[in-house]
């Protein structure tokens, strides 16, 4: 698989950085002023930006547009454009991958219709792959 010495690159050209590994909506909470993340079990530290990922994937499916959100990024960390793609790339795959893992191992029983995710996620993941 092509993540994998992509993955290694990115060891080699980031930082580590705490990964949450479900930064979806459900997690966000606000006092209307600040936004802060919950329910932390499943972080980890890598280099890649899978956080990211997944609220661009949200946003996108919310109707929002993908561009905006990583100019922010790219604004606020001064990091490359290139470097963040292949970041974000990366970190999609790495999210797909857990997420994958997570029906096959608990989702098939505790969330039945989450059998049904499979093929759509298969699919982004070859998506993602092509990117590599």
């Amino acid at each position: 698989m092509k993540a994998v010495p992509a993955l290694d690159d990115l060891h080699r050209q980031s930082p580590l950085a705490v990964i949450h590994s479900d930064f979806v909506p459900k997690n966000l909470v606000t006092d209307g002023t600040r936004w802060t993340a919950v329910d932390w079990p499943l972080s980890y530290c890598a280099p890649h930006l899978s956080d990211l990922y997944t609220l661009v994937r949200d946003a996108v499916a919310y109707g929002h547009q993908s561009e905006p959100i990583v100019a922010r990024y790219l604004d606020a960390t001064g990091a490359g454009k290139d470097l963040v793609s292949r970041q974000l790339t990366v970190g999609g795959i790495c999210f797909i991958t857990i997420a994958l893992g997570w029906i096959v191992e608990e989702g098939h029983r505790t969330v039945p219709e989450s059998k049904d995710w499979i093929g759509p996620l298969l699919a982004e993941l070859a998506d993602l792959t092509d990117e590599l």
